[in-house]
């Protein structure tokens, strides 16, 4: 099941929790923004598959009869905040390191920690279940896509 609605220059995404469909969603975001943010084009593509792909898996544990719902609103001062909200347990995020690691990344929280990594900001509701990551400037972002991809290359 996928849905989406266009909410004067937001996107909200409703999809089952089938990663079949996340190729769709980062499609239609991707048109749907790239005249407003196209430095942050490659960024929202990632942002997006591993925030959804972690909530399919983890918050969803893979069932198809839970539903996803994707928020994608641009902000002020060319900020876009993406909002993944599940229907799993929710986590304590508190006690997830987001930092990359010095040697490299390894299997746990790889995810979060690229999106971490990515993002001006990263969020979490308990009680909605619900993870926003901030997505602003590249000249505002600490790491960006480029600055990313060398700490990890200079890691390994």
């Amino acid at each position: 099941m996928l849905k989406i609605y266009e909410r004067r220059n937001a996107l909200e995404i409703i999809i089952s929790s089938e990663s079949s469909l996340i190729k769709s969603v980062v499609r239609v975001s991707r048109e749907f923004f790239a005249d407003i943010y196209p430095e942050r084009m490659a960024d929202l593509e990632i942002v997006l598959r591993e925030l959804i792909l972690n909530a399919i898996r983890h918050g969803n544990r893979e069932r198809s009869d839970k539903l996803i719902k994707i928020k994608i609103v641009p902000g002020s001062s060319s900020i876009l905040q993406i909002s993944v909200q599940d229907q799993g347990q929710g986590f304590d995020f508190r006690a997830v390191d987001l930092n990359l690691p010095s040697t490299g990344i390894t299997s746990s929280n790889r995810g979060l920690k690229l999106v971490n990594a990515l993002s001006n900001s990263l969020g979490y509701d308990i009680e909605e279940r619900r993870i926003t990551a901030l997505l602003g400037n590249k000249n505002d972002n600490l790491f960006g896509l480029v600055n990313l991809f060398r700490k990890v290359c200079n890691a390994a």
